[in-house]
């Protein structure tokens, strides 16, 4: 995650979140920052600035109609980590978000999952026990399997919030819907009719079965399956990078990428699915 651990800055007494804010409420750009604080380069350098303003951002939440932070409470002072412990904290709202969650059933990320996905029952340890134990051996499908789980992995919608994407929030597909992680794989139609050919070929070949129509499994990794779920890992980071790159979902493409994940994978993985993406 973003760091905002930065010695200068609180020797400085630069704690409040109201200190990186214009007065409209806008974050202050690096040279803005720098200005208003009479601050050098060896102060504060931009990728640490980046980091800060990161952290402090709202970022995949529909609600919020522009890229500022006018909703938080800029009274609100920040939260130091250094080598020693944590720095002294205040405002109520900072140290309810640092409660320690016995397991992860209430994190909001997850309570938005299991919104989504139209359960309450959900066993989110096991999901994530399975993900570090053993969903697959390729750390590249853990890595974006976590960041979906916790609604980090990237969207349009997020990457116009950061001013990389400059045009439009919206899906390039549906050209009238928020491109947010649960468009990418729950409502875009273009996911969908790419999801039917993938579990027709579920179906045809390993459990016939197999449906998964509010992507439950998609989502969790969860089926009693594991060549199943490692199907729904390299589907979820194609599927991901095809919206990223503005390209629609191909067969073909999917399953080179199946291939190119075998290599290295868990034997009962690959020789279970090998021949089948070859044919």
């Amino acid at each position: 995650g973003s760091t905002l651990c930065n010695d200068n800055l609180i020797n400085r007494g630069i704690l409040y979140i109201s200190h990186f804010l214009t007065e409209e409420g806008h974050l202050l750009s690096y040279q803005q920052f720098k200005l208003k604080w009479g601050l050098s380069n060896t102060c504060i350098r931009p990728t640490e600035y980046a980091s800060i303003k990161l952290a402090i951002r709202r970022f995949d939440n529909p609600t919020s109609t522009a890229n500022n932070v006018k909703l938080i409470d800029s009274t609100i002072s920040l939260s130091f980590w250094d080598r020693t412990g944590v720095r002294v904290v205040k405002g109520r709202q900072i140290r309810e978000q640092m409660t320690i969650r016995p397991n992860p059933n209430d994190l909001p990320t997850l309570c938005q999952w299991s919104t989504d996905l139209i359960l309450d029952d959900i066993d989110w340890i096991s999901i994530f026990t399975n993900l570090f134990t053993s969903l697959t051996n390729n750390m590249k499908l853990i890595q974006h399997h976590y960041k979906v789980l916790h609604r980090i992995s990237t969207c349009r919608y997020m990457r116009f919030k950061m001013n990389i994407v400059k045009d439009t929030p919206l899906c390039v597909f549906c050209k009238d819907k928020l491109e947010t992680l649960r468009h990418i794989y729950i409502e875009c139609p273009v996911t969908a009719a790419f999801l039917g050919r993938v579990n027709v070929f579920i179906r045809g070949n390993i459990d016939t079965t197999y449906d998964d129509p509010t992507r439950y499994f998609l989502i969790t990794l969860s089926h009693r399956d594991n060549k199943i779920n490692f199907i729904n890992a390299v589907l979820q980071w194609y599927i991901s990078k095809r919206f990223q790159n503005n390209l629609p979902p191909n067969w073909e493409s999917f399953v080179y990428h199946t291939k190119r994940f075998l290599t290295g994978e868990k034997r009962e993985i690959a020789e279970g699915l090998l021949d089948l993406v070859s044919n």
